[in-house]
């Protein structure tokens, strides 16, 4: 290792003519006698313990985490400045863990901010006003065995800039929070007790270029560590496999940097995953050592099959013993891009990505093995094979994990300055940011760029370098990429925010939160160049969203240049914290628990924050899964199935693997249902189908009478086998296919006619009572048109009205409504002054009594005609027609709502029943089990159960959250199995049920904040608004998710259900 001092030698003589800045407030100070960059490196005694893989097990290594003494100030000025001197009197300061961030262990205030920086925006300085500094201070032994060795510490994360003493003498600073800093203490230690002290600040000129969309969280929050090295080490190790032409065999290049007293040698060796040695080298060592060999048929590593060779280091003095042996993880696989198509190992692949902070609710930003651990195993079981490292290089087991699983990895750089403006592709010459264009930024830029490839150049896992994120472009990009290619030319380098021409910072082509469709082709006049395709943000998963993920996917598997997509984001940047004391009784009612997870404002402070805008998770951050990742994992299946003849059971079934067989991957069931229950099933037996292959199965299904007018679908579903991943149960679903056997038919939900007798009714002014000889009470209200009592033997069904509903809860892709309004909310107070311009009533057939009302929705100039048929078997056919005014195309506007000249439209076309509380059970045969909606409706059909509050979608804002749709028939019953039944008789309805008003959900910040209905509010929808995806702030859903028609119709059954 070597020590950098050439940005401090630089700095040395303006910093002796001029007034001194602060090294944290001066961006030509980064670093200060800290080691140059390297892999990730660990030593170990023998090769017996570096086996192991793991450095805690080393007696070179000793962690320093734990409990520290820690002192916290507001400001510089406040810090105690002396803190480091060896006799310093630190009895009365408080304890800390490291790693931690100290504002979630209860120092300072802990700040969610999108864009705006949370100090005065005057680069480069920062303000000494308001920069809170931790002092950190504790003891440490040095062992008599590590009596003559080099010594080394290593910080792997503090945020955002550190001075470093040991025995009361400075060792040195460092800033760039999210790489390592090593610094060379041996002349600074002494055998026996050492003092270490460590002053952290808050803010830095660095935090120019940390400006992510995060909780700005401060501290030591990962390993502190120390490693005692041999007079003679290996500093750094470099590993390139170039796989040939064909892809099968490989040239291993090793380049070792060896440090320290250079005598002895140095031998390699390649061991399989069983210990078994491929090859195995020695040289003289000097101070860099290359070896490179030719090795026959390796086993590449891929996502699919992420096989792993060990390569060790053994550094060895003149007498033959081991002074240190160094192991590193080695994949053999090669990254390419040919004709803009991205390839591994010769093989085209898409990246099913998502993004992904290092957050966890309980730590912040400490994260552990543990729950990385957890972050992995979802993705292999939602089919998700890639991960970008928003944005900032995360902690180094992280790769390690990544490269053990199979997760392909854009590893990306620590920089973001997105409040000093950021282009898009229609503005970016008119967006200068400073930081990007500045050549007094520049070092920065580099360095940080520079840290990360040093740090993880060796990682299998990771395909692409990314420059960063949302921070403007210019020469210090291009300074940025140049360094990438030189050091690394292996990997493709990636950067979403260069839109100038020839896009001249990025060899793919990529945008965020682009519509469906979108290509790098269909922007050749702006970039005059055409890279591959790739959206690094896109489906913003804030609250119930993630819609039309069929129409990008359909698109990108379609288009060979297109790389792929990653989901903003992986899960919510919720904190953890217990309920507040006003609403604990609370707890355990519906979907509030004993915490909250909270979000931006949760602590009242002078800071800006930016509200819920950090909650945008596939997953909660108490990693409970939402239905996005659902659709997710359907938009990403490997195995899809065609019919071929279904009539003789011939099905296609296609492997979409990459690179291995299907049948090593998954096994294969089918069942076929009639009306939702199983009457056929069985095994695939033979799944010996080749990567991107595909082959026909025929099944033995049971003989389906033409005049049957049953709904039969056939069920293919493929589960997990021991060799998908070792993170996986076997028997694990990871794709289905549904076909319909026989079409639906809704006529089929047979009417109960046996009752011949008449039905009774008496009418005054405002109403019309109906009898019946069962029991059964209707009451009509002639002037609002709604039923409003429906008894059936004594049994109170329901007793508020049965009324049209054209609103939902507002869902978060739709907050922006709320200021603008691009879309007016006047469809919210639809009903608010409506009145029946018309009612009838006539006898009909089966003794059928049938009530019309026309209604006039004043609101939203728009008319309303229900028809209730009132059957004497206590049965209602509720009917309705809405006519709206028509929305004309007008083909302008970036946005689909604003392609049309009518933009009022309602969130859903239905009615809402308010039925008694104790009707909790719902059952339903249709899409499920997780809530679906008109855009994002991918779920199985079949039959589903569970208590109203087991359907409810936790979301950090209540919001509209568990629609069913496609659903045939739904049923709400209470405990003693008294309810009622919905049919749909149109077409498949939509269903969704609450314990909350939607006023309720709409105002409430938490859920814990909602107070109960007295009733069940069952929502029974024709269809609804889209809840879009493509992104939070203006888009919108897509143009045929809009509910543009000018006309809606639909129909359905209510049949009373008693236990009796």
């Amino acid at each position: 290792m070597h020590v950098l001092l050439a940005v401090f030698v630089l700095m040395l003589a303006p910093v002796l003519t001029t007034v001194a800045q602060p090294n944290w407030s001066n961006p030509k100070v980064l670093q200060i006698n800290t080691v140059t960059p390297n892999a990730t490196l660990f030593s170990y005694p023998s090769l017996t313990t570096a086996v192991s893989y793991d450095a805690s097990t080393s007696s070179h290594y000793q962690s320093l985490n734990g409990s520290w003494k820690f002192h916290w100030s507001s400001t510089p000025e406040n810090r105690p400045k002396n803190f480091f001197v060896k006799d310093y009197n630190d009895r009365n300061w408080d304890t800390i863990e490291v790693p931690s961030n100290w504002e979630i262990q209860g120092y300072g205030t802990a700040i969610y901010s999108n864009i705006p920086y949370p100090f005065p925006k005057e680069e480069p300085h920062i303000s000494a006003n308001d920069n809170p500094v931790g002092s950190y201070r504790r003891n440490f032994e040095v062992s008599s065995d590590w009596q003559d060795k080099q010594l080394f510490i290593t910080f792997d994360g503090v945020s955002s800039a550190f001075y470093i003493w040991v025995n009361g003498q400075k060792v040195g600073y460092s800033q760039g929070s999210r790489t390592p800093a090593t610094f060379n203490i041996t002349n600074y230690i002494k055998q026996g007790k050492n003092q270490l002290s460590v002053e952290v600040y808050r803010w830095c000129d660095g935090s120019y270029l940390e400006d992510q969309d995060f909780w700005r969280l401060s501290g030591i929050f990962r390993d502190v560590y120390l490693q005692a090295r041999p007079k003679t080490y290996c500093s750094d190790v470099r590993i390139v496999t170039d796989l040939d032409e064909d892809f099968i065999d490989a040239d291993l290049i090793v380049e070792l940097e060896l440090g320290g007293q250079l005598y002895g040698s140095v031998s390699i060796h390649l061991d399989d995953s069983d210990g078994k040695s491929f090859f195995t080298a020695k040289s003289a060592i000097k101070e860099k050592v290359i070896f490179k060999t030719r090795i026959k048929s390796p086993k590449k590593w891929t996502s699919e099959s992420p096989y792993l060779y060990t390569l060790f280091v053994s550094c060895i003095d003149s007498n033959g013993k081991v002074l240190e042996v160094v192991p590193q993880r080695v994949g053999f696989r090669e990254v390419d891009i040919k004709d803009n198509i991205f390839k591994i190992n010769g093989v085209p692949v898409k990246l099913k990505g998502v993004n992904r902070h290092e957050h966890h609710p309980e730590t912040g930003q400490v994260v552990s093995r543990e729950s990385m651990l957890r972050d992995i195993k979802l993705f292999k079981e939602n089919n998700i094979n890639a991960v970008r490292t928003s944005h900032y290089p995360n902690v180094p087991l992280f790769y390690d994990l990544c490269d053990e699983y199979g997760i392909y990895v854009m590893d990306e750089a620590n920089i973001e300055s997105h409040a000093y403006g950021t282009p898009y592709w229609y503005n970016h010459e008119k967006t200068t940011n400073p930081i990007a264009n500045k050549a007094i930024w520049q070092a920065s830029h580099l360095n940080r760029v520079s840290r990360m490839a040093d740090r993880d150049k060796n990682h299998p896992c990771i395909i692409m370098w990314s420059l960063g994120n949302e921070a403007g472009s210019g020469p210090n990009h291009d300074a940025t990429y140049a360094l990438l290619k030189k050091v690394d030319p292996t990997r493709p380098v990636h950067y979403e925010s260069d839109y100038r021409k020839g896009l001249p910072a990025t060899d793919i082509h990529s945008r965020m939160y682009a519509a469906p469709g979108w290509n790098s082709e269909k922007q050749l006049t702006f970039t005059g160049v055409i890279k591959p395709s790739l959206l690094c943000e896109y489906s913003h998963a804030m609250g119930n969203s993630n819609g039309n993920l069929k129409e990008y996917w359909d698109h990108i598997y379609a288009t060979p240049t297109h790389i792929g997509a990653f989901v903003w984001d992986w899960m919510d940047q919720g904190i953890k914290k217990p309920i507040p004391y006003q609403y604990r009784e609370n707890i355990g009612i519906g979907p509030v628990k004993d915490y909250a997870l909270a979000y931006g404002g949760w602590e009242p402070s002078a800071y800006h924050n930016d509200g819920n805008f950090c909650m945008n998770g596939l997953i909660a951050a108490d990693w409970t899964p939402r239905p996005g990742l659902l659709a997710i994992k359907k938009m990403h299946e490997y195995i899809s199935v065609e019919s071929v003849a279904p009539k003789e059971g011939i099905y296609r079934i296609y492997n979409h693997f990459n690179y291995n067989n299907l049948q090593d991957q998954v096994t294969g069931r089918w069942v076929l249902t009639c009306d939702g229950n199983p009457v056929a099933r069985g095994s695939l037996k033979d799944l010996d189908i080749p990567a991107e292959q595909n082959a026909t199965v025929q099944l033995q299904l049971p003989y389906i009478d033409s005049k049957d007018t049953h709904e039969y679908i056939l069920t293919f579903t493929f589960h997990a086998t021991k060799n998908y991943s070792t993170l996986v149960e076997s028997g694990h679903e990871i794709a289905f296919s549904q076909f319909n056997i026989t079409p639906i038919n809704l006529n089929s939900n047979a009417l109960d006619s046996t009752d011949t007798n008449t039905l009774t009714f008496e009418q005054s002014d405002d109403f019309l009572d109906i009898q019946g000889s069962n029991g059964l009470k209707i009451r009509f209200n002639k002037n609002s048109g709604y039923i409003e009592q429906y008894e059936v033997q004594k049994i109170t069904l329901f007793d508020q009205p049965l009324q049209l509903e054209f609103w939902r809860a507002i869902v978060d892709n739709e907050r922006v409504l709320k200021r603008k309004p691009p879309i007016p909310k006047d469809w919210k107070n639809a009903c608010l002054g409506s009145h029946i311009s018309s009612y009838t009533l006539q006898q009909g057939e089966h003794g059928t009594l049938i009530i019309e009302a026309i209604i006039k929705l004043e609101q939203v100039n728009s008319v309303a005609k229900l028809q209730y048929t009132i059957y004497p078997t206590a049965q209602i056919d509720v009917e309705l027609h809405l006519k709206m005014p028509t929305a004309n195309k007008i083909m302008k506007g970036r946005f689909p709502y604003e392609r049309f000249d009518q933009i009022s439209r309602p969130r859903r076309v239905g009615m809402e029943f308010r039925l008694p509380i104790s009707m909790q059970n719902l059952d339903w045969y249709g899409q499920g089990p997780n809530a679906t909606y008109i855009d994002r409706n991918y779920e199985r059909i079949g039959l589903f159960s569970g208590s109203v509050d087991e359907q409810w979608v936790e979301y950090s804002k209540p919001q509209d959250n568990s629609n069913k749709t496609a659903v045939r028939w739904a049923q709400f019953t209470n405990k003693q199995g008294d309810g009622i039944r919905l049919h749909a008789l149109s077409e498949p309805m939509s269903v969704a049920a609450y314990n909350y008003s939607i006023e309720t959900m709409e105002t409430a910040k938490y859920s814990f904040e909602m107070d109960r209905s007295d009733h069940l509010h069952v929502h029974v929808d024709h269809t609804q608004f889209g809840i879009g995806g493509v992104n939070s702030w203006n888009y919108g859903p897509l143009e045929k998710y809009l509910l543009s028609d000018n006309h809606y119709h639909y129909k359905f059954r209510i049949l009373p259900v008693l236990a009796k």
